[in-house]
């Protein structure tokens, strides 16, 4: 999980996991990124869902 900043094009906030949960994933990279770029009124946040690449056990 990955959050770019498109206004000055950088990342601030990442995670890797080994599952997919939101605790796990969106929430500790939001989370990062709220620590790295202070969010102003009018911030929009999108979110793309994009294809997993689990691997077969």
């Amino acid at each position: 999980m990955t959050i770019i900043d498109l206004a000055n094009k950088r990342v601030i906030g990442w995670v890797l996991s080994e599952d997919i949960t939101t605790e796990n994933t969106i929430m500790k990279a939001w989370l990062l990124a709220r620590n790295n770029r202070t969010i102003i009124d009018g911030f929009i946040f999108h979110s793309i869902e994009a294809c997993n690449m689990l691997p077969i056990k």
